[in-house]
């Protein structure tokens, strides 16, 4: 599972639903409501306790945004690409 160390408000104003799947080690969400041809790899905030609950072949309804560049403090296993791309999922309120 990838994870950001939250700062500020985070902003949920698009949706990425799909199920999540294992792809040689890193966790992604595919889904049909995705654009483009690669599944995103979702990154939690290290204060999401749902990321813990997330296994292969969960339905997901994840709140959040794809950003350009990733900004900020954040870590994901070495199996999941560094380019991306990557689902930003918003804060827990």
């Amino acid at each position: 599972m990838a994870y950001y160390e939250p700062t500020g408000t985070g902003g949920d104003g698009a949706l990425l639903t799909g199920v999540v799947e294992d792809l040689d080690g890193c966790l992604v969400v595919q889904g049909d409501d995705i654009d483009g041809e690669e599944p995103y790899v979702p990154v939690f905030a290290t204060n999401d306790s749902t990321a813990r609950e997330i296994r292969q072949g969960t339905t997901v309804n994840l709140g959040g945004g794809a950003p350009r560049v990733f900004a900020g403090d954040w870590a994901y296993p070495d199996a999941c690409p560094a380019a991306g791309p990557y689902w930003v999922v918003a804060q827990p309120e």
